[in-house]
């Protein structure tokens, strides 16, 4: 029984090899019921956009793993008994891995809250989860958050605590710290934690341990030490992943260089580590508030040109073939500043997802589930924070794009050409029931008609959807389905009802400037009924969980 389970793992990580081991996570996903429906026009308008979607052509899974987000320790006390309100919001968002406990938090990280060792450079200053810092939420909070918004954990490990710690055996000392770590969620609380990442963008000036008492940390020091990381951490538990940080520039001390650290790591890490973590941002205005909305939109260029950039530094200086390691966005979202918590943001959202999944990235989480809010920086959030005169954690923009694909997204993308037209882009997917999804982003100024060659499909006679959208790229107040909301979208919105509109086999749909549409389509002659568990085995058993933290459940 155990051979023919290795024997199927490795037959499905063979034909998915871009995603690797993530693969193993698909499951199908069922299918919205959309019982409360509200009948409208199909346009009558010849059509100016035309796809062609083929049925039978399967481009890749649709893995639950790129549907992620990150939490932050400082996204405030209120939220963990807010059930009505934010909460509810969280756990309708379809959020499915919760990365922990986020950013450069990772590398000033005391899971436990106990300063062990005597440390370098007035470290314990910084330290957070910990003696010195007591107004952050605690990992026990976290775990919590994530358990109450029905997510799994995905936690970043402290590598810069082996830089600080004032021992010579500094190193293992870190590293068996982690490994106590992996040991406390997975064996003693059965969290059943898979995912594991030692330390956060440690490349970078910003981040702490980057320079400590005049030592500078290079690729090699830090491969060196993500192999002992990674042995201590599996010799915990065997059968978690363990992500190496990773960059897609591959150049010296020139400008934005970041020494060699590729070149200088992969070798030290190709037999070590399981996947590579990249995070990415977008855009890198000085200002980031002149990046305009064609720059936002254009910046997703960017998951291709890294995947493949990372890809060939695979291949050039490991043994290895150029996609051995999955790659993960750990951290990603765009730097436009007031334009995050506008309907650009939403409309990238919506583009990104559908590239994760079009180029094979493994896992994915969005920055972040709760940010905090700045009238110059906006607030990367997907619920509110200290936004004025706005209730905390009510959702913006993206919170509906996430929230939607989550609804009415299929298990399986599906091939669709042309990829763009008149500034129409189009994701088709399928469930594995029989339905055909379709996301439909119109990121013009022009309302558009669009006509759908459908190939190796005949529907039932009808579409079912929701449609967002604003009156421009830089309004905050969208619409579902018509109705609005005070400030950003509606609250109401898991109760509006979806658009039902007859078609016929080449069906036709109005898409509004700046809109997303999410779309279904049903098979003539019905579907299949498929349960969806978007996890493949349960997180963890929550009466256990919450009896060991001493918590009420």
């Amino acid at each position: 029984m155990h051979r023919f389970r290795i024997l199927l793992l490795l037959s499905v990580s063979a034909l998915y090899a871009g995603t690797g081991f993530f693969a193993e996570r698909w499951v199908p996903r069922s299918t919205p019921h959309l019982l409360n429906t509200q009948i409208q026009e199909a346009p009558s308008s010849p059509p100016d956009v035309s796809f062609s979607v083929s049925f039978l052509d399967p481009v890749a899974k649709v893995l639950p793993t790129v549907f992620g987000n990150n939490i932050n320790p400082w996204l405030g006390e209120a939220l963990l008994t807010d059930n009505n309100y934010g909460l509810e919001h969280l756990r309708q968002a379809g959020i499915t891995n919760m990365r922990i406990p986020g950013g450069n938090w990772s590398n000033n990280w005391l899971w436990d809250g106990t300063a062990h060792w005597n440390f370098k450079d007035h470290y314990l200053d910084s330290v957070s989860g910990a003696p010195n810092k007591t107004w952050p939420l605690l990992t026990d909070d976290l775990y919590s958050l994530a358990n109450s918004s029905n997510a799994e954990l995905q936690i970043c490990v402290n590598f810069s605590l082996s830089r600080f710690i004032d021992s010579p055996k500094a190193l293992e000392q870190a590293a068996h710290y982690a490994a106590n770590w992996v040991r406390k969620v997975n064996d003693t609380l059965g969290l059943n934690v898979r995912y594991w990442e030692v330390g956060n963008e440690n490349y970078g000036p910003w981040q702490t341990g980057w320079i400590v008492n005049g030592d500078t940390l290079n690729g090699d020091e830090y491969g060196v030490g993500f192999g002992v990381f990674a042995d201590s951490m599996k010799a915990a538990d065997p059968t978690i992943k363990v992500g190496a940080v990773a960059l897609e520039r591959d150049n010296g001390n020139n400008s934005g260089g970041y020494r060699w650290w590729m070149k200088k790591m992969l070798p030290l890490i190709q037999d070590k580590a399981d996947y590579l973590v990249y995070h990415e941002y977008f855009t890198w205005a000085p200002d980031i508030n002149t990046v305009t909305t064609n720059e936002v939109l254009e910046g997703l260029s960017l998951i291709k040109n890294a995947k493949d950039s990372i890809e060939a530094m695979v291949a050039r200086y490991t043994n290895k073939p150029k996609n051995h390691f999955p790659i993960a966005f750990t951290e990603y979202n765009v730097r436009a500043g007031t334009k995050t918590n506008q309907f650009v943001s939403a409309v990238f959202l919506a583009m990104a997802l559908g590239e994760f999944v079009r180029h094979d990235i493994g896992l994915a989480n969005l920055w972040g589930v709760v940010d905090g809010y700045d009238a110059v920086e906006g607030d990367m959030g997907m619920l509110s924070r200290k936004e004025p005169s706005l209730k905390d954690y009510t959702p913006h923009p993206s919170f509906y794009v996430f929230m939607l694909y989550d609804k009415m997204f299929g298990d399986e993308l599906i091939t669709s050409a042309p990829e763009e037209q008149n500034g129409v882009r189009l994701y088709a997917s399928k469930f594995s029931s029989g339905e055909l999804s379709i996301v439909l982003i119109n990121k013009t100024n022009s309302a558009r008609t669009v006509n759908l060659q459908l190939q190796g499909f005949t529907n039932d006679g009808y579409a079912y959807g929701y449609s967002l959208q604003a009156a421009s790229p830089t309004a905050a107040k969208l619409s579902l389905n018509g109705q609005v909301g005070t400030n950003y979208g509606p609250l109401n919105y898991a109760s509006i009802p979806a658009w039902k509109q007859v078609i016929n086999d080449t069906p036709q749909f109005s898409a509004p400037a700046w809109s997303v549409q999410f779309i279904l389509l049903k098979p003539k002659g019905g579907s299949t009924t498929i349960v969806n568990k978007k996890n493949s085995a349960p997180l963890f058993n929550r009466t256990r969980f919450f009896d060991l933290l001493g918590r009420k459940h």
